[in-house]
C-alpha cells in the first residue's frame, strides 16, 4: 500500500531515495517519490533481521526514470530471489482517465519487462503490493470501468 511519506520524514536527510527507520528487530527499505514533494506513491518493505538477509534494495526497478522516480516500485534482493513491492497507478473516472490508463499500462509493461529479465536470470520473483486491479466486473462500478472484458475475450 502507498506509504505517503517524504524521505525527510524517514531518513532525516532530503534527497535520499532509500532509508531505514530504527525498529527493533526489523530493517526497513523505502522508495520515495522524487518527482513531487507531497510524499505520494512511495512503498516500504520491512524485513525481520533474523531472517534471510537483504543484499541490496533499489527503487530503480523499471528502467524508466520517470516511473522509477515516482517511488511506486521497490526491489529487495535476497540472493536467489527478490521481492518487488508495488503500488501501481490508479485509474479513475473523468477527463484524464485515458491519460492515466496509458500511464498505468506503461507502468505494467515496464514491470513485466523487469520480471521477465529477472526470471531469465533464474531469479525467483515475489510480486507484492497494490496493483490497483480488479478482475470481476462487479468489483467496479459501471461508471468507472475502463476495459470491458468477458469470458469470450479469453480472460476469465
Amino acid at each position: 500500500q502507498e506509504t505517503k511519506v517524504k524521505s525527510t520524514q524517514v531518513c532525516g536527510a532530503p534527497g535520499e531515495s532509500l532509508g531505514a527507520q530504527k525498529l527493533q528487530g526489523w530493517k526497513s527499505y523505502w522508495a520515495f517519490n522524487k518527482n513531487k514533494s507531497s510524499g505520494l506513491n512511495g512503498v516500504a518493505t520491512f524485513v525481520r533481521e533474523d531472517t534471510v538477509p537483504v543484499l541490496a534494495a533499489t527503487q530503480e526497478v523499471l528502467g524508466d526514470a520517470a516511473l522509477d522516480g515516482e517511488g511506486r516500485c521497490l526491489m529487495t534482493d535476497h540472493g536467489d530471489w527478490c521481492i518487488l513491492n508495488v503500488y501501481a497507478p490508479f485509474v479513475g473516472a473523468g477527463a484524464k482517465s485515458r491519460v492515466a490508463l496509458e500511464r498505468k499500462m506503461r507502468f505494467l509493461a515496464a514491470l513485466e519487462r523487469r520480471m521477465v529479465k529477472l526470471r531469465a536470470a533464474c531469479r525467483h520473483v515475489l510480486l507484492v503490493g497494490d496493483m490497483n486491479l480488479t478482475h470481476r466486473p462487479f468489483d467496479v462500478s459501471l461508471s468507472r470501468r475502463m476495459l470491458h472484458l468477458s469470458p469470450c475475450d479469453g480472460v476469465v
